[in-house]
Parts: structure tokens; C-alpha cells; sequence
């Protein structure tokens, strides 16, 4: 066909299914040597597809798109998901329960294997590009402007993580329920720790943008940018732990930030404000 394909999942070591542009899915059971193309009923593009067991199977697009296979593929029905967003990635725990995530921070959820869909709060605006679970109520959502988002509740809420890095991440994966990986634009990040602290290098340019005061601080800091821009953004302080405790609107280069709530340690600063990002980190005591 010569469409653009966008995700991939086997179900065994010799089948497996390709999703892309236009609608394609193909697939194999001679484990990639030959494809066969499916007929999906749609004409979007689908950015994910993934199987619960080796008959059931969901794929995600553009445009709200969500299709679902009984039949390993034979035939795919269209589920009403409630948005227009484009959908990037599906994940699915177990039979009934997966989460989409999408555009303009999109999360749908189900609970039913997909006969019903419900929108999630995600306090993000990014783009959210992938979707893993490492048991069924921890997962991890990553995005533009290395956005990374955790849930502990199965997705009911999800919290921000520090990704120290301000490309866009595109991929999410864990090897066990502490150690995983994140991809994107120039990027990749590893947590050791179930995504307490995403371990990376960010550009020295980034850092050196913000400055921080007094170091170390006891109840208050001063956040200094250096930026042009002088728009609104927003300010992210991250405790030892590596979970957002503080998210503060800004407009302007110079914020004073209340810290009491922080635990003593090492803490970093994130800010943005219109596709410009900065960090930087302080010690409270």
C-alpha cells in the first residue's frame, strides 16, 4: 500500500499487527516475513493499536477514531470515544479497562473494553503522545514539552513528574514497576525509581536561563527567567520525591514562590510559558 505506519503489537512471536495512515492495519503470522491488509472500515490515521488477548484488539486516530477487533482482526467496529481529538495511544490493563490519551491533554478511560468512554482530568494542556501501565492503577503518560504525567488510582487523577527537559517525548515504556524509559525529540530518559526523578541531561543554555534565590531557602524563593517573550506561563516546583507540590501561573521574568510545603532536600523549578522552557533546582532547608 505504501502508507506511513505508526505503531506496532504481537500478540505471539509470529503474529503481529501494524497500524498507519489512512486506516491501514496489516498483519503477519509468519512473524513479518509476509503482511496481509486488513479491512478497517475507516479512513483516519491510526497512531496505536493494541491487543488484549490474542482476538480482542483496539487502534486509536485522528479525530476522536477508536475501532475494536473481536475476531483477530477479521472485522473492526467503530466505538464512540466523545472527542474529535486526535488519539495518539491505547493501553489497555486487562480486558475491560484502557486509556486513550491525545491531544491537548486528552485522556479517555473505559471500563467496559471499550463500549463506553469517559473523559479524564489530566491538568495538562500538551499534546500526549503515549500511554503505559506497569499494573492495573500505576501508569505513565508522556508528551510535548516533556511533559510526563503518573497515576497511581488507575487514571481517575494524574499527577506531573519531572522530566528535566523541555523536547517532546513520544514513547513510554517500563521494564518492571521501577525502571523505564522515555523517548522523544533529542531525548531519552530513564527512571529507577518508578519515575520519582527522570534521570536526563538537560541543555546548559536551559539551565542557565534561571536563576534561583536565596540558595539554600527556607520559606520563600525568588525565580528569575531569562526570557523576551514576557507572556504568561506557568511554574512547577517538584519536592525529593519528584512529584509536582507546587504549580504557580506566571506572567513576567521575576516570581516570588512560597515553599513551606516542601520537604527539606534538593528541589527542582520548571517554567513555561509559550514553547520557551527553563529549569533549575535549589536546596531547602
Amino acid at each position: 500500500m505504501g502508507n506511513d505506519l505508526y505503531s506496532l503489537f504481537f500478540t505471539f512471536p509470529y503474529t503481529g499487527y501494524a497500524a498507519g495512515k489512512a486506516g491501514t492495519i496489516l498483519k503477519t503470522i509468519d512473524g513479518g516475513t509476509n503482511w496481509s491488509i486488513l479491512s478497517t472500515g475507516v479512513e483516519n490515521d491510526l497512531h496505536s493499536i493494541c491487543f488484549t488477548n490474542p482476538y480482542t484488539g483496539f487502534a486509536v486516530g485522528d479525530s476522536g477514531t477508536i475501532i475494536k477487533t473481536t475476531e483477530g482482526g477479521a472485522t473492526w467496529n467503530s466505538l464512540y470515544s466523545g472527542t474529535s481529538r486526535c488519539l495518539y495511544s491505547v493501553f489497555f490493563t486487562d480486558a475491560n479497562t484502557g486509556i486513550a490519551v491525545g491531544d491537548s491533554g486528552t485522556i479517555l478511560a473505559t471500563a467496559n473494553g471499550g463500549g463506553y468512554w469517559i473523559k479524564q482530568p489530566s491538568t495538562s494542556y500538551n499534546d500526549l503522545r503515549s500511554v503505559y501501565f506497569t499494573d492495573a492503577i500505576t501508569g505513565y503518560v508522556v508528551g510535548g514539552y516533556g511533559e510526563v504525567l503518573k497515576t497511581t488510582d488507575g487514571g481517575s487523577t494524574w499527577s506531573h513528574q519531572l522530566s528535566i527537559t523541555h523536547n517532546y517525548l513520544r514513547s513510554v515504556c517500563f521494564t518492571d514497576e521501577n525502571t523505564g524509559y522515555i523517548g522523544g525529540d533529542v531525548a531519552i530518559l530513564n527512571t529507577t525509581d518508578g519515575g520519582g526523578f527522570g534521570v536526563g541531561i538537560p541543555d546548559k543554555t536551559e539551565v542557565n536561563k534561571m536563576k534561583i534565590y536565596p540558595d539554600p531557602a527556607s520559606n520563600m524563593i525568588t525565580v528569575e527567567v531569562s526570557t523576551t517573550n514576557n507572556r504568561f506561563g506557568s511554574i512547577s516546583v517538584y519536592g525529593i520525591t519528584g512529584q509536582e507540590v507546587i504549580r504557580q501561573n506566571v506572567h513576567g521574568s521575576r516570581t516570588e514562590i512560597n515553599i513551606n510545603s516542601l520537604q527539606n532536600g534538593i528541589c527542582f523549578v520548571r517554567y513555561i510559558s509559550q514553547g520557551f522552557v527553563a529549569t533549575g533546582k535549589f536546596i531547602k532547608n
